[in-house]
């Protein structure tokens, strides 16, 4: 079972900026090495992509105590975000491409409910 740790209030937000930056800010620098303007935006569009993923689970019952439980043996919603978080994970830079992670677990949750 996989967790990931974050602070969910907005008085929490610096605290989860600072403690997800560092790996993000990794990522975004390897993915734009000579673009400070792009890397910003990066790390900005990280951030939310953090912040929404953890809105869907909270939405579904799978955030205790700023904790995301994302097993594969748990609930549908639960396998799509381990799925999802699996598919995008960037474990040189210990982290996951929060971006495309929200992305893939929305178009995941929209098939379902089809």
């Amino acid at each position: 079972m996989k967790y990931l740790k974050v602070c969910l209030c907005s008085i929490c937000f610096l605290l989860l900026a600072q403690t997800v930056s560092a790996d993000i800010s990794s990522f975004c620098a390897n993915k734009w090495p000579n673009d400070y303007q792009m890397r910003e935006h990066c790390e900005k569009q990280q951030i939310e992509g953090n912040q929404e993923l953890f809105a869907i689970a909270e939405e579904h019952g799978l955030v205790s105590n700023g904790t995301l439980s994302t097993s594969a043996s748990g609930s549908d919603h639960e396998k799509i975000i381990n799925r999802c978080m699996n598919k995008w994970e960037k474990a040189q830079f210990k982290t996951y491409d929060f971006t495309m992670v929200t992305y893939c677990v929305k178009q995941q949750i929209k098939s379902y409910r089809r």
